[in-house]
């Protein structure tokens, strides 16, 4: 008879411990959800003005991408011939204003036809084509569209 209501006892306790556990399950599940919302909305990037009011905001910086390229079949004269067209546009950006700071040399890229996995390898002509940038970044906005207004 002892032993019988030990068991029922162990047993109150086992459930009670059970309903315990899901409980904090529960309450820490919502924690972890609250804070995940909390965070998700911190993560906006907007911004939210109330009342009516219109304010012109102009740029205080300018990148101005030119991208030029050439193909061939002889990759030194191709080298030379890039050389040449980069000496121009910078040379020709110089002489617009621009200084030897605000005009950087961007990424070169070489794709040689006949490397390609997939294609027709027979088309011997222009096998290589470089192409190349150069990035002016300046604060000197008037100057950016006077540019783009002359350049073709």
């Amino acid at each position: 008879m002892h032993n019988k209501s030990l068991n029922k006892e162990r047993g109150k306790w086992q459930i009670t411990l059970g309903m315990f556990a899901i409980a904090l399950g529960l309450s820490l599940a919502g924690y972890f959800i609250k804070e995940g919302i909390t965070h998700f909305k911190r993560a906006e990037r907007t911004v939210v003005v109330k009342g009516i009011s219109e304010r012109e905001v102009y740029s205080d910086l300018a990148v101005w991408n030119l991208n030029f390229r050439n193909s061939g079949d002889d990759l030194a004269l191709l080298n030379n011939k890039m050389a040449e067209d980069r000496k121009f546009i910078s040379d020709f950006l110089k002489n617009i204003g621009f200084t030897e700071a605000e005009i950087q040399k961007g990424e070169i890229e070489v794709i040689d036809k006949m490397a390609r996995e997939y294609g027709d390898r027979s088309d011997a002509i222009n096998r290589y084509i470089i192409k190349e940038n150069l990035i002016i970044r300046t604060n000197r906005i008037d100057l950016i569209r006077s540019c783009l207004k002359n350049v073709n």
